[in-house]
């Protein structure tokens, strides 16, 4: 028998393969064999499923990448496997492992197709699948449990806006941690946000969805929130910088037509930032994003030649980006007396 487990799901995928294995009769690690799909041949891959398991009933071969490896070829590797599978030994279990990006044209596909559909099944696939955005929070609240813990809802969501956009085995992992510390109690929000080194980058979402609203005072006091936990100045711009930049380019390929799926793959971002990012352009033109990484230029240099206070450059050029300032508009000098008034009008 045959298994193609694939997706996007790493964590979820690996757990499956290894809840499998520990029913194996390792026999001193005789019974389980493993290939890297980019450079394995035909022929060492059939001597590995022909080989009798020793002192068990089941012999496990792992090979991971062959099939997206496949897709390019070589031809005659694809025949010859196709031609093989169906009389894989009785005692042998096969594992395709692989990742989202498959091609189902593959002939191996509609032979596993063929055979998952036999009595009995003598192959198996199966997709996993990365929780979407809205999923999350859900997803937390079972691994969570399964480990143990209690958490409460609410901190599910922060710390599905706060990690969630990290991949699922780094949040698995502060999974691990909450609970620890938790020690049995439910996981608040506030054991999140104290332990949760992702926090910051979460709050320049929060800070960029503010300045996409316009809304100075709540924008304001996001940057009060990252200031008070200890984010230098220099991170706070250069992060805003960073989200400003992927805001003009998931703008730019959206304008192009592109789905929010074909603007990940060509970025290179994980969906969580897309579909920030997708939600957070309609607050702004093309020429504010451009005009807004001038005044961010002004600013690093203000900062970094020491000219103001840091933190009241940060907090003036916020003010800056929620005046929506169009292209073409000078970016500020930064003088000691503009900074102090424009942080004065908009506390008043």
């Amino acid at each position: 028998m045959f298994y193609i487990f694939y997706g996007d799901n790493e964590l979820a995928r690996d757990e499956a393969l290894a809840a499998l294995l520990e029913r194996v009769e390792d026999a001193g690690g005789f019974n389980v064999q493993r290939f890297d799909g980019r450079s394995v041949t035909f022929e060492e891959l059939r001597h590995a499923c022909d080989t009798p398991p020793f002192l068990g009933d089941r012999r496990i071969v792992i090979v991971r990448g062959l099939l997206e490896r496949l897709k390019q070829g070589p031809k005659s590797f694809q025949e010859a496997l196709v031609a093989y599978l169906p009389h894989l030994p009785t005692t042998t279990r096969l594992f395709f492992i692989e990742g989202e990006r498959v091609d189902r044209r593959l002939a191996i596909w509609k032979l596993a197709a063929t055979l998952a559909d036999a009595d009995p099944p003598r192959a198996f696939v199966r997709e996993f699948k990365v929780p979407t955005p809205a999923q999350l929070p859900g997803w937390i609240q079972q691994r969570v449990r399964r480990k143990g813990g209690e958490i409460t809802p609410h901190a599910a969501h922060v710390l599905a806006e706060t990690a969630g956009h990290c991949g699922l085995r780094l949040l698995d992992q502060e999974l691990d941690k909450l609970v620890d510390y938790a020690g049995g109690e439910p996981i608040t929000p506030d054991v999140v946000r104290l332990l949760v080194p992702y926090a910051r980058e979460t709050n320049i979402f929060a800070l960029l969805d503010a300045i996409a609203r316009r809304d100075g005072r709540r924008a304001l006091q996001e940057l009060d929130d990252l200031v008070r936990a200890n984010a230098a100045p220099a991170y706070v711009l250069f992060m805003i910088v960073r989200q400003v930049r992927i805001l003009l380019h998931v703008k730019d390929l959206h304008a192009q037509g592109l789905s929010r799926r074909e603007i990940q793959a060509r970025l290179r971002l994980h969906p969580y930032v897309v579909e920030k990012g997708l939600r957070q352009v309609r607050g702004f033109s093309f020429s504010q994003l451009e005009a807004a990484l001038e005044h961010l230029l002004e600013a690093d240099i203000a900062i970094k030649t020491g000219h103001v206070e840091p933190v009241q450059v940060l907090q003036a050029v916020v003010l800056e980006l929620c005046a929506g300032t169009g292209a073409g508009t000078r970016p500020p000098a930064w003088p000691h007396g503009r900074v102090n008034s424009t942080v004065r009008q908009v506390n008043r």
